[in-house]
């Protein structure tokens, strides 16, 4: 025979008498229902502004880093602008009258035969 166990409300056991099994109704009193309520909407609360500080931060960065790509665009133009003023035919007249260099009258330019070149100086 197979015993059971059950677990009761009752502190003795009667042949011949079922025994009433503890309830699954919970009651909750009120003062129960206010702290518990309190507390679901302090989490609540308390999540919406862990979300809305997060989102905050997130948006500072976002504008720093589009205040960055300004800078770096602005730069860039700088960079642009000053290479095009050290490619001009003025800058480099001015860079071989600098560093001496004389105009080459013979040039001679070489046809590519094959796969490699050779130069042969004279």
């Amino acid at each position: 025979m197979a015993g059971y166990l059950t677990i009761t409300n009752a502190r003795t056991a009667k042949r011949g008498v079922r025994k009433r099994t503890v309830g699954k109704n919970v009651r909750i009193g009120p003062v129960t229902f206010v702290v518990t309520t309190v507390s679901i909407f302090a989490l609540i609360g308390f999540l919406f502004l862990a979300q809305l500080f997060q989102t905050s931060t997130k948006g500072y960065e976002i504008s720093a880093l589009r205040d960055q790509v300004g800078d770096l665009k602005d730069e860039n133009k700088k960079l642009e602008i000053k290479a095009a003023e050290l490619r001009s035919f003025e800058n480099v007249n001015q860079s071989v009258e600098k560093f001496n260099m004389v105009k080459s009258n013979n040039v001679v330019y070489l046809k590519k035969v094959g796969g490699s070149v050779v130069v042969v100086n004279k």
